[in-house]
């Protein structure tokens, strides 16, 4: 004898309503606010491509800008790519 097992459809869920963030939060208010010390900083490619990374930047260990010698794949080699401000 073989039993036949039937579902009930399910109910609709009910949908959320959408998260609202205050745009007149200051800094020092928002729990996620950006740090002054880790600064976000682009990377331009010395080599005249326009090709640039973003990165954060320890400004307590490394006041300077910043120089690193990364691929840049337009040029297809790695090169020089200087902070820009």
């Amino acid at each position: 004898m073989t039993s036949i097992l039937l579902l009930a459809p399910r109910a609709p869920r009910a949908s959320r309503a959408p998260r609202t963030t205050s745009s007149t939060a200051t800094p020092k208010e928002s729990p996620m606010a950006r740090n002054e010390l880790r600064p976000v900083v682009r990377l331009r490619s010395t080599a005249g491509t326009g090709y640039t990374y973003v990165t954060r930047l320890n400004r307590r260990n490394d006041p300077d800008r910043m120089a690193l010698r990364k691929y840049d794949p337009v040029a297809r080699q790695h090169v020089l790519f200087r902070e820009e401000r």
